[in-house]
């Protein structure tokens, strides 16, 4: 169990589509934070028979498609969580925290 969804990064940062399951009673991911499901996909539950079910669909998608989606999980992947973003945000949080610690 990867909570964080490293496989899901790794996989976005190759430009692949996502096949991931949601948030149950027993499973807690970050996968609807991660991924956006109208360009990839989630499973209907935790089972190899869901997985088999959107692997089938996905396989039917067309190269157009496929490269859209491709393009899409690249682009998002090095906008939200590359290291230049993650540095942006931290000196943006930073500049905050100093801005609010100088008030009176």
């Amino acid at each position: 169990h990867e909570a964080l969804g490293q496989t899901i990064l790794e996989a976005m940062s190759c430009g692949l589509p996502i096949i991931a399951a949601p948030n149950s009673a027993n499973v807690i991911t970050a996968s609807n934070e991660i991924i956006d499901d109208d360009k990839n996909y989630f499973t209907q539950t935790h089972s190899a028979e869901a997985f088999a079910d959107v692997y089938d669909v996905m396989a039917q998608l067309s190269a157009t498609e496929y490269q859209n989606i491709s393009q899409f999980n690249r682009e998002q992947a090095e906008e939200r969580f590359s290291w230049s973003a993650l540095a942006k945000d931290l000196l943006k949080e930073s500049n905050v925290s100093a801005n609010e610690s100088e008030k009176p």
